[in-house]
C-alpha cells in the first residue's frame, strides 16, 4: 500500500495503465468464443480515460450506451457520457473484472450477451478504492450472410451497451 500511496503522490499512477484481466472471465454455453477477445478490446477503451472515437467505433452509428436508465445515443452523446463517469484528466481510474457471461437473447439480427463482474475505481488523487458490482447487457449485429453476431472489435457492430445493475459494495479493493 505504501508503494502505491507512493506512486499515486509522485504522479506516476497517471501514466501506468493496467491491462485488462480476464482471469475470472466465465462464458456458459452459447457464448461466442470470439466475445471474449470483443468484450476485452471494448474494456481496454471503457478504462482508458482519453479514448474517444477508439471507444465509439464499437458503436453503430445509431447506437445507445445506457447506463442505469440514462440514455446516451450516437458517438458524440456516449462520450459526453463516458466522460462524465471517467474523467478524462485521469483522476479516477477503473478496473473491470468481469466473470459469468451468458447469452440474454438472439434474433435473426442481433444477439445480446450479458456479463457480471466487479469494477474497481480508484482515486488517483488520494488512492481510495471502491468496489462495485455491476451486470451489463451488450446487444451486437449479426452478420447477413452468416447469422453470426459481428464480434470484430471497432466494427460498429454494437447496438446497445447497457449497463443495468451497478451495486456499491462495502468490500474491500483485493483485485489491485
Amino acid at each position: 500500500m505504501k508503494f502505491l500511496f507512493s506512486l499515486l503522490s509522485s504522479g506516476l499512477w497517471i501514466s501506468i495503465t493496467q491491462a485488462v484481466s480476464m482471469i475470472d472471465y466465465n462464458p456458459d454455453c452459447g457464448v461466442d468464443p470470439e466475445f471474449g477477445p470483443w468484450y476485452s478490446e471494448l474494456l481496454a477503451e471503457v478504462e482508458n480515460p482519453t479514448s474517444s472515437c477508439s471507444f465509439t467505433n464499437f458503436f453503430a452509428p445509431n447506437g445507445s450506451m445506457i447506463i442505469l436508465g440514462d440514455i446516451a445515443q450516437g458517438a458524440n452523446a456516449i462520450l459526453r457520457s463516458k466522460h462524465a463517469l471517467l474523467p478524462a484528466n485521469g483522476s479516477i481510474q477503473w478496473n473491470h473484472f468481469p466473470n459469468r457471461t451468458t447469452v440474454s437473447s438472439e434474433m435473426p439480427t442481433e444477439k445480446s450477451f450479458q456479463l457480471s463482474g466487479v469494477m474497481q475505481a480508484i482515486s488517483t488523487a488520494d488512492g481510495n478504492c471502491s468496489t462495485t458490482y455491476f451486470q451489463t447487457r451488450f446487444t451486437v449485429t449479426k452478420n447477413s450472410a452468416t447469422g453470426m453476431p459481428n464480434l470484430t472489435p471497432h466494427s460498429s457492430s454494437l447496438l446497445i451497451y447497457d449497463g443495468f445493475v451497478i451495486t456499491p459494495s462495502e468490500a474491500p479493493c483485493t483485485k489491485l
